[in-house]
């Protein structure tokens, strides 16, 4: 992920401002193409399957990179009651679209259904940059400087560590035998950040 992201940067910034939505649609056409090819019921087979993979996911994170940069620019022209408007409209839209789309995998370039995606992904990332934003104070500063200290590190090692002692306490504890796959990834999403990532970023640091 972290190379892919690297070249994704790389490209993003080599664009002139006016290429970006050329670039933006670029990105989400070859994206889409590839996800579908790559896990399609014939799919792509052998070697190839590894380079349209590592394709795949420059494309979703020149794509995100371009996104962010739109979303950035919009939420600076909200202030006040405007801004938890769209905050409560994205998190309906986040929890409305989740159940339509539900096999995602960024690592895999798993995008599924592109539009539910796109939706989804730009809805949630505004609802949290907008969520921080209203919230901020004194000990969320203080708590989200904590969760990002080292963060590269972190998110390097995480999938290998913290998601899989969460899956072994849901099996140990027999609760992944009476959930539903999403209810499961929901407690094991609240595991890793509420318990686990805290002792692996105080250890890294």
């Amino acid at each position: 992920f972290l190379p892919a992201m690297y070249i994704a940067n790389v490209i993003s910034k080599s664009y002139k401002w006016k290429n970006r939505w050329c670039l933006l649609i670029g990105a989400v056409a070859v994206g889409s193409a590839l996800s579908y090819a790559i896990h399609s019921s014939t799919g792509i087979q052998g070697a190839w399957y590894y380079v349209a993979v590592y394709i795949g996911r420059i494309m979703l994170a020149i794509t995100f990179i371009e996104i962010g940069r739109i979303i950035f620019l919009m939420t600076r022209k909200l202030s006040g009651a405007a801004e938890w408007a769209v905050c409560v409209i994205s998190l309906i839209i986040v929890f409305a679209g989740y159940r339509e789309n539900i096999i995602v995998s960024m690592a895999h370039a798993r995008i599924g259904n592109p539009v539910v995606f796109y939706i989804v992904a730009c809805a949630g990332s505004i609802a949290v940059l907008l969520l921080c934003r209203k919230l901020q104070g004194k000990y969320i500063n203080r708590t989200l400087t904590f969760y990002g200290r080292n963060s590269l590190t972190v998110m390097a090692i995480h999938m290998d560590i913290s998601v899989e002692i969460a899956w072994i306490i849901l099996g140990v504890t027999g609760w992944n035998d009476h959930l539903s796959f999403q209810m499961a990834s929901i407690l094991v999403i609240l595991f890793e950040i509420i318990f686990i990532l805290p002792c692996m970023i105080t250890i890294i640091n």
